[in-house]
């Protein structure tokens, strides 16, 4: 635990006879701990609060106060372990020619799964609640981010040359000023097909969209490879690739072309 108290003094010289002052009062503070420590399940948490000055090379300083808070919690467990997340951050700007306050709220969780030296699945979670409010003349501005990430790995064979398959999932979702989702899933094995000669199968497919906008892409390769030696190999490889970009119209739109 750390606080630290105290006053703070800003004086200020136009040089055209004008000058300004400000006396204000100072209160950091850090807290971190740490609840069953020797347990399964133990629970952290922090809290902090600090304010800066910031310098302006043409304009005048201002000043930033942070607010953060955190929880998280962990399950111990060499099958399954699991970690959760909460953080809250704060901010406020004062001296700006336009103050603004930031909030942003952050929940994360991941866990895992191992099966001997087989398989082994990764899973994670992020999700962000974000609002910046720029006072009475202003306005607010509120986003919303969410992500999912599942990868999994399986290994078999032997273990100089094992063969593998190795698979990958990732979700996005933003919404508020600009909208936005894209996803990704791709699968690539490896398989040891002799002692010098491997094949490899890739396969890759990526949507992207924004506003009014759908772009898709897939990928196909395939490459066979002969190692007969450190210098000396032997390498055939194919790939395809197919894209495509859509317009996505909206209820509203269909309405005004009718």
């Amino acid at each position: 635990l750390g606080i630290d108290l105290g006053l703070n003094e800003n004086w200020y010289d136009g040089g055209n006879g004008e000058s300004e002052s400000d006396v204000g009062t100072l209160l950091e503070y850090d807290l971190t701990g740490t609840f069953f420590d020797r347990r399964p399940c133990p629970i952290s948490f922090f809290s902090r609060s600090a304010r800066r000055s910031i310098q302006r090379r043409f304009a005048g300083n201002y000043d930033l106060d942070t607010v953060n808070h955190g929880l998280s919690l962990t399950w111990r467990n060499q099958q399954l372990p699991i970690s959760l997340g909460f953080r809250r951050y704060s901010s406020e700007t004062d001296g700006l020619e336009l103050d603004r306050q930031q909030t942003s709220d952050t929940v994360t969780a991941s866990a895992s799964h191992f099966y001997g030296d087989l398989s082994r699945t990764e899973f994670s979670l992020y999700h962000a609640d974000d609002e910046t409010d720029y006072g009475v003349f202003g306005r607010t501005e509120d986003n919303r981010t969410t992500e999912y990430n599942l990868t999994n790995a399986l290994t078999w064979g032997d273990h100089n040359r094992p063969s593998t398959l190795s698979s990958a999932y990732l979700y996005r979702n933003e919404n508020g000023t600009n909208d936005s989702s894209s996803s990704d899933w791709r699968e690539l094995l490896r398989l040891q097909l002799g002692k010098a000669l491997r094949w490899t199968l890739d396969y890759d497919q990526r949507r992207n969209e924004y506003e009014d906008v759908e772009r898709r892409e897939e990928t196909v390769g395939s490459r066979l490879e002969h190692q007969l030696y450190d210098s000396l190999s032997t390498r055939l490889s194919y790939e395809e690739r197919t894209l495509e970009i859509c317009l996505l119209y909206t209820s509203d739109a269909a309405d005004e072309e009718d």
